[in-house]
C-alpha cells in the first residue's frame, strides 16, 4: 500500500466511511478519473461509494473532501468512483 494512503486512512479513514454511500477505498493512488477520462499525470486517492450524488445533493457535512493535505505539504486530490455492488 502506498504511503500517502497509508496516511490518509490513518487521518481520516474513520470519517470517510461515515459519508453517505461510501463503501470502501483503493489501496494505492491513482489516475484521476474526470467526467469518463483518465487523467495519468493526476494521482488520486479514489473512494468508492455505491451512489455518487451532486454537491447540490449533499449537505455541506456530506461532502466527501477535495484533497487531502498529507504531514508533508503535499496535497492528494481525491476520486469519487460509483460501483454497483
Amino acid at each position: 500500500m502506498d504511503q500517502e494512503v497509508e496516511e490518509i486512512k490513518e487521518r481520516f479513514g474513520k470519517d470517510l466511511s461515515k459519508f453517505p454511500n461510501v463503501v470502501g477505498f483503493h489501496d494505492c493512488l491513482v489516475p484521476k478519473i474526470h467526467k469518463g477520462r483518465e487523467y495519468p499525470e493526476i494521482l488520486a486517492f479514489r473512494i468508492y461509494v455505491s451512489k455518487k450524488l451532486s454537491m447540490s445533493e449533499l449537505n455541506l457535512k456530506d461532502q466527501i473532501p477535495f484533497s487531502f493535505i498529507l504531514r508533508d505539504g503535499r496535497e492528494i486530490f481525491t476520486d469519487i468512483v460509483e460501483i454497483n455492488k
